[in-house]
């Protein structure tokens, strides 16, 4: 009872927190050993942490303590899986410890949280298309979800799309609510994007990105392809090769046939 009504005022927002440390710490008096009330007291340290660039790692740090509890206690407790993997690459901790946790929630379900959060680990390993296909399966689980944008922002970022990563964030910033701590993390992102746009170093990065498109490109072999298309004209059929699909220029009629003697 308690511990749900912490998360009732966690959800509120920050203008509720302390009331949602009273229920949760009540919570957590008459039950210290059950993984719910203490995930829940690790949400809002990670979330406190969020606002807090101060005592971040001091707060994160309690965060993934209360979590190692709780997990030696169940370890098959799917939201602590997901929010311990969360802190752990919040810290820039062990990317595969926190892919390791991620497996196990998604042997049993598979969730948006969980999928923005191993895009998160896609990312640190560079492995940018995985990374954007489990973004776009997340989306699809759960469109409103604003901290996918952020990722998704990341990994445009990465591969230097600028302009792509602005607008990222900026939808993420748009479909979050007042109350949510993440938007901290959006304002910093698009602070740091338009910094980066007024400077000019966008254009380097963009043309950074043509460059490693353009050497992606003279690295793979060309073969041409030939299609064959048989059109009938009259009682005759026609033979015609093409090149590519794409050039109707290059179609080349074969020589005529001598006409048989007579």
């Amino acid at each position: 009872h308690y511990s749900m009504l912490g998360e009732i005022y966690l959800r509120r927002g920050v203008a509720s927190w302390e009331e949602a440390d009273q229920m949760i710490t009540e919570a957590l008096r008459l039950a210290p050993d059950h993984p719910v009330p203490l995930t829940r007291s690790a949400t809002l340290l990670r979330s406190r942490a969020l606002l807090d660039a101060d005592n971040r790692e001091s707060l994160l740090a309690q965060a993934e303590e209360q979590l190692q509890k709780s997990i030696k206690i169940d370890p098959t407790h799917n939201p602590t899986l997901i929010l311990l993997a969360t802190t752990i690459l919040d810290r820039g901790g062990d990317a595969d410890q926190a892919q390791y946790l991620l497996k196990k929630t998604m042997k049993r379900r598979e969730t948006a949280k969980v999928l923005i959060q191993r895009a998160r680990v896609l990312l640190l390993q560079k492995a940018y298309t995985e990374a954007e296909r489990l973004l776009d399966r997340a989306y699809k689980k759960d469109a409103s979800n604003h901290y996918s944008y952020l990722i998704r922002g990341e990994l445009f970022e990465a591969t230097g799309d600028i302009f792509k990563a602005l607008e990222a964030y900026k939808t993420a910033l748009e479909r979050s609510p007042d109350s949510a701590p993440e938007r901290t993390l959006y304002e910093t992102a698009l602070k740091r994007m338009r910094t980066i746009i007024e400077s000019g170093l966008a254009a380097d990065a963009m043309a950074g990105r043509l460059n490693q498109s353009e050497e992606s490109n003279e690295a793979q072999p060309t073969t041409p392809t030939t299609t064959t298309i048989r059109r009938r004209q009259g009682e005759d059929e026609v033979v015609l090769t093409r090149a590519s699909e794409d050039a109707e220029d290059n179609v080349v009629a074969p020589e005529a046939e001598a006409a048989p003697e007579a």
